[in-house]
This record gives structure tokens, sequence and C-alpha cells, in this order.
């Protein structure tokens, strides 16, 4: 009995390899002739930038439109010369510190048809202001948002005499406000020693006057000294002054006396 049970136990090991043997064969077979396809996923930026390319394909917005309608906005939007970071396909604006990305987007959208197709926002801190003599306040702080484009915008080059359309009185006028301009850089916030700096403006024609023009250092010790010496000079020439007066006084009146 035990060499049978034996007999069978080797049967099924024998039919259970040969069975696997076939199975493997058959899956490589499969394998080979089918590849396997691989499962891809969208993930949401996907199924959004799809959607995005279908709106642009159609001439849609492609963007979700505000539901309050503006037929009069009183927003002011400042395009701005881009700086030497920025590409043509990228366009920068001054806007109110109350507008956000969507704002701008529905703005420029319904407004000029511009599709703003990224948004970036930059806040630059407020700058403080002020004059000799009067208290220094702070400025409200810029609220600016650079947009990219489907299409490359090229600034025209910035000149004053395009087309004749400047003439002679306005180019001066211009001129001047820039010599003006310079002037109020130069002399507005001077202190101390830069109050004896020479004038550059209007060509060096504007002199300073006497009590601003430099002085010699005199150290602070021998400058009381010759202060208090000048003083008492002053009050002893006063009181000779005032004595010779009553001598005289007294003088005169001796002699209408004798008279």
């Amino acid at each position: 009995m035990p060499r049978v049970n034996t007999l069978i136990v080797e049967n099924l090991t024998k039919f259970k390899r040969r069975w696997f043997i076939k199975q493997t064969k058959k899956a490589a077979a499969a394998a080979k002739a089918k590849p396997i396809e691989e499962i891809k996923t969208q993930t949401f930026s996907d199924i959004l930038l799809k959607r995005k390319e279908d709106a642009i394909r159609k001439d849609l917005p492609h963007f979700k439109v505000g539901e309050k309608q503006v037929y009069f906005p009183k927003a002011r939007v400042i395009l701005l010369r881009p700086n030497a970071k920025h590409t043509p396909y990228q366009a920068k604006f001054i806007v109110p510190k109350a507008f956000n990305r969507l704002d701008l987007r529905d703005y420029l959208y319904h407004v000029y048809g511009l599709r703003a197709l990224n948004v970036t926002v930059q806040l630059s801190p407020g700058v403080y202001k002020g004059h000799p003599g009067t208290p220094r306040y702070r400025a409200s702080q810029i609220k600016k948002m650079t947009i990219e484009m489907e299409d490359p915008f090229i600034w025209p080059e910035q000149t004053f005499e395009e087309n004749n359309e400047i003439d002679d009185q306005e180019k001066m006028m211009i001129e001047y406000a820039q010599v003006m301009r310079n002037y109020n850089d130069e002399v507005i916030g001077r202190t101390r020693s830069d109050l004896a700096k020479p004038i550059k403006s209007f060509g060096g024609m504007i002199h300073l006057p006497d009590y601003i023009k430099s002085q010699p250092f005199v150290p602070k010790f021998a400058k009381r000294r010759l202060q208090n010496k000048v003083e008492k000079a002053e009050e002893y020439h006063k009181l000779e002054r005032e004595k010779k007066i009553i001598e005289n006084y007294l003088k005169s009146k001796n002699k209408l006396d004798f008279i």
C-alpha cells in the first residue's frame, strides 16, 4: 500500500509540472503575438489642457467666464515696456490692487480680444518719500501682472522725432523738464557736507551762497574758546563805546553850565 501511494504522488507531480510548462509556453506565445498595452491615466492638468486646446480651436473663451457683467469698466490697466528678461510672448501691466488673475484674464479677452494663457502677479513694496523739513511717508504699493500670449508683440523703438510730430518748442520743453529733474535730484535732500558740493546742472551757472560754501575745519574745543574770546571782545568794545558817549555827554553838559 505505501508503494501505490508513492506512485500516485509521483504521477501527480509529473502531471502538474507538465501542465505548468505547457501554460508557461502558451503565455509566452500570447505575449509575443500581442503585447500588453499600458494603461494611461489622465490627470486633472491633462484634462484642463485638453479643454483649453479645444476652446482655442473653436475660438471660444479658454476659461470660465464671470457671471457679473460690467458694461463700462473703470479699472485702469497700463501696459508697460518689457524688461530685459521678458520675451516677445510676454506682456506686463499695472493693475489696481483689487484685481486678481481672473479679472485681468477676463478684462483682456472681452475688451481687447487678447488671450492670457498664464498670469503671474508681482506686488512691489511701498517706497518712502519726503522732502527736507517735511515728515516722511510711505507711498502705496504697485501691483503688476505679467501674461503669456499666443502671438508675439514687439514694442516700437522709443523716439521723439518720429514723423516730425514734435516741434522745436515741445522739444525745448522736454529738455527743460529733463534739466529741472536733474537739478531737483541733485539739490533736494542734501545734508551736512553735501550742501557745499558744486551744482552741475545748468552748466554749473548756479553758484552757492557764501554761507553754504565749504569752511576750514575747526575743532569743537578751539571753536568754543575762540567764540568766547570774540564775545568778550565785543562786550569790551561795547562798554568802551558807551563810556565815550557818557564822557562826551558830561563834557557838553559842563560847557553849557559854564555858559
